[in-house]
């Protein structure tokens, strides 16, 4: 069995991304880092408690914004993620004074034991198939950035400048034989994702999961085309303030919505193609596909998507 793991975090003006994907091969993945709301030893604790059977753990960084790194020094000296499987797009953002979490991700990206992201990326116990010490392709497969775009790199090359970088984020899926395929984008803005819809249309295919852009803003809404080429089952709208949410409700289609405000921690556990969804808050919008399974006694289970 996969789980992938979404947390919530409201606190304040931080309302950002942490995701983990315990795969069925023996790998664990931590997407982003947040410990906005002081829950860093919960977060830390359950991660060494879910990856503690798994061989190879890797951190994924969208990118730098704080609401994404927070903590990230913390995190990396307590669960022990070695530097050669950090993941981030390669970029020359300045470092901040007194700011120790962007201090460590420059560390960390800066390393040349450290993996830089672009599309089409292969590695052993990433995407590749072979088996050495058991350990299969865990499923994971980045569309973007290409850093030969022009668009691309004039983004990239702003970043030294005070540029904007949530347009540097990469897009990748993590897809499971015979179940579920999950989609990030970071806070990529609508702008950029018709930049790589343009150039790379029909290259992801269908998605069962889609993790909203930019925690489900206007400013990061999918463009049309591009989410019916994926067309998610479900859609998770992330930690932003409600009323940067109002237009995506009807956007993405409020019944296929899960919102992250109302439902706090997220998770999906995947089996004998169907994905059973729980959340850690009970809430009334969820998504119409889903099936209640009778058997299911959880107090957090909210119901079954078959595939």
């Amino acid at each position: 069995m996969a789980i992938v793991k979404s947390y919530s975090f409201t606190k304040g003006d931080i309302r950002g991304d942490m995701f983990y994907i315990r795969h069925g091969a023996d790998c664990f993945t931590i997407i982003d880092c947040n410990f906005a709301e002081d829950r860093g030893k919960e977060i830390i604790n359950e991660i060494k408690d879910k990856s503690k059977d798994k061989s190879i753990l890797r951190f994924i960084s969208t990118h730098p914004d704080n609401d994404h790194i927070l903590g990230i020094e913390e995190l990396f000296s307590q669960v022990g993620i070695p530097v050669d499987n950090f993941y981030a797009v390669k970029n020359d953002i300045n470092e901040e004074e007194s700011n120790t979490s962007l201090g460590k991700y420059i560390e960390l990206k800066d390393s040349p034991d450290s993996w830089p992201i672009y599309k089409g990326i292969k590695r052993n116990y990433l995407n590749k198939d072979e088996t050495n010490n058991n350990i299969g392709g865990c499923g994971l497969h980045f569309y973007w950035p290409d850093t030969s775009n022009e668009v691309f790199k004039k983004v990239l090359n702003s970043i030294n400048d005070g540029g904007l970088v949530n347009n540097i984020c990469p897009i990748f899926s993590y897809s499971i034989k015979n179940n579920a395929t999950f989609l990030w984008m970071g806070d990529l803005q609508t702008s950029m994702q018709k930049e790589f819809y343009k150039n790379y249309k029909g290259k992801i295919g269908k998605v069962n999961v889609l993790f909203a852009p930019h925690h489900g803003r206007e400013s990061g809404q999918v463009p049309e085309d591009f989410l019916k080429e994926i067309n998610p089952d479900i859609v998770v709208l992330g930690n932003a303030p409600t009323e940067n949410l109002k237009s995506s409700y009807n956007y993405y289609n409020k019944d296929r919505t899960i919102t992250q405000n109302s439902a706090g921690d997220i998770w999906f556990e995947c089996y004998n193609r169907r994905v059973d969804v729980y959340t850690n808050n009970e809430c009334g919008n969820m998504p119409k596909i889903l099936k209640i399974d009778e058997t299911k006694k959880d107090a957090y289970y909210r119901g079954t998507l078959y595939l």
